[in-house]
């Protein structure tokens, strides 16, 4: 098993997550911005459906960026 390369200078564990943060982050942000847009063009009962659509998108991006981060330091252990 390798040491992460250039991954340890910048925090080891902690650089990993910052990158994929920085790389989710903007994913997160349009996600939630189209899940309020459509919520509130297809909504009639506004405000629980604007919550529930960007909560589920959140659930969902939250996931993305949790799988990404294992599945990097499965990557960077083995390279």
């Amino acid at each position: 098993m390798g040491t992460g390369g250039p991954w340890v200078a910048i925090g080891g564990e902690w650089g990993v997550r910052l990158m994929v943060g920085l790389v989710f982050g903007p994913v997160i942000a349009v996600g939630l911005v189209v899940g309020f847009v459509i919520a509130v063009v297809n909504s009639c009962s506004g405000f629980v459906a604007i919550c529930d659509w960007a909560c589920g998108w959140l659930m969902v991006d939250l996931g993305l960026v949790a799988m990404g981060s294992r599945w990097l330091r499965l990557v960077l252990d083995f390279s």
